[in-house]
């Protein structure tokens, strides 16, 4: 069964996860974050349910990934990376320079 994180903003709790878990039942195994400790989202995935914190990151360079795609056309290549010590993102787009062209 898949599993789904919901992870609560600040001053939330996970009661306001309430109706999507109830959507959610028999689908999939739904599991709230506990955001009250100074912590990664991976780190928390992975010390709560035990999900593999690089699967975590991986689906949100993904994510991310898309969106960027989405904004900037989806002909661009696109690369998204997370630092797994300080949570810093890169994004980049591959460009391809010439001397001369095409369109000018």
């Amino acid at each position: 069964m898949s599993q789904i994180l919901f992870i609560p903003g600040l001053l939330c709790t996970g009661e306001i996860f309430e109706e999507q878990i109830k959507a959610f039942e028999g689908v999939a195994e739904c599991h709230i974050a506990d955001t009250t400790s100074m912590d990664s989202i991976g780190g928390m995935a992975e010390r709560e349910k035990s999900i593999d914190k690089e699967l975590i990151i991986g689906s949100m360079e993904t994510g991310i990934a898309k969106a960027a795609k989405s904004k900037f056309g989806s002909d661009n290549e696109i690369k998204v990376e997370i630092d797994r010590d300080n949570g810093d993102i890169g994004i980049f787009r591959k460009l391809l320079i010439v001397e001369k062209p095409e369109n000018s």
